[in-house]
Parts: C-alpha cells; structure tokens; sequence
C-alpha cells in the first residue's frame, strides 16, 4: 500500500490468552452475554430457595439443573471455546502484518493479503492488552499492544484511528490513557 503522510507497521504472532481475552470483551459487551448469564443465576438461587423450603424432587431440581446448565454453557463459551477454536486454526497462530495510515489499512495473513479504507471499521476498542477492530458486530482484527516497536508508533496509531474511527477504551485502558497523556 503507497502511503503519504504516518504511517505504522506492527508485525506480531498472536498468543492464545490474546484471543481468549478479545472473545471474553466482545462476550461482556453483548446484552445478550448478561441476560442469560442473569437467568442462570435466578435458576441456581430460586433452585437453592425451593431445596431450603424442603422441595428436593420437584422444581428444586429442574431450577438448579436449569441454572448450572446456563452458567455452565456460558462459561463453556467465553472460557473454552475461544482457546479451543485457536489451537484448531493454524491461520490464527501464524504471523501477522498490518500497516495503517490515513489511506485506509493492509492486513497481511500467512496466505492472505487485504487492503481496505478506514470505513470497513465500525469501531476501535482498547484494552489494556489489545486493540479489537470490529468490522461488524462479531468479527474483529485483534492488535496486542506488544506489537508496536515503541511508545511513539503506537501515537501515531491512536492518532490515526482517531481520524477515521471511534476509538472507545474499556476497563485498565482507562487508566492506562490518562497515564500516557501525562
């Protein structure tokens, strides 16, 4: 990709708990995440209630049972599911380019190469340990901040997305931006 102006380029190998903590971000910011992780603890409580008023075999049994299978499916789903799905897919663990600049971007996979503009992002999220570039409401381009070669290349990054995207920050990233405006 010809670039005018700054431009960055990081080069990285994702790591597994990278990929386990942008599914767990992107899991908690859906509503859907809290109102069946919301009915499995109703289930588990009223379960306990109806054990305590001396009801073993009926509803007692079905809420509790109801409530661990929710629990149980959602912590399946954020906690195992995302290092699963990375050990299967060789491509996710291969090594990774991207450039940006204010042309647009260029991803650059192991058998893969995309150039885009900035609109293909609805949004930027930060964390304390990533960036999580989200093309639609599900997938998402991840970006470790251990991937920026100095303080400086990062600048420019923030800089950038702040031109042509919303950068939205999230938990220790918080902390972590008002301490590098410093």
């Amino acid at each position: 990709m010809d670039t005018v102006g700054p431009s960055v380029t990081v080069r990285f190998v994702l790591r597994e708990d990278e990929i386990a903590s942008a599914y767990r971000t992107l899991s908690f910011k859906r509503p859907l995440f809290w109102v069946v992780s919301l009915i499995g603890v109703y289930f588990l409580v009223q379960g306990a209630w109806d054990l305590r008023g001396g009801d073993v075999f009926g509803n007692a049994s079905l809420h509790f049972a109801g409530g661990l299978c929710l629990i149980g499916m959602i912590a399946a789903l954020v906690f195992i599911y995302p290092r699963w799905q990375f050990r299967r897919n060789a491509r996710a663990r291969g090594e990774q380019s991207h450039q940006f600049s204010d042309e647009g971007f260029e991803v650059s996979l192991s058998d893969s190469r995309s150039v885009a503009k900035w609109t293909f992002y609805q949004q930027v999220i930060a964390t304390s340990d990533l960036y999580l570039m989200l093309h639609n409401n599900r997938l998402c381009n991840i970006l470790p901040r251990r991937a920026f070669a100095n303080p400086a290349d990062e600048a420019t990054f923030r800089e950038i997305l702040h031109r042509h995207t919303k950068l939205r920050t999230v938990g220790a990233a918080d902390s972590r931006k008002t301490t590098e405006s410093r």
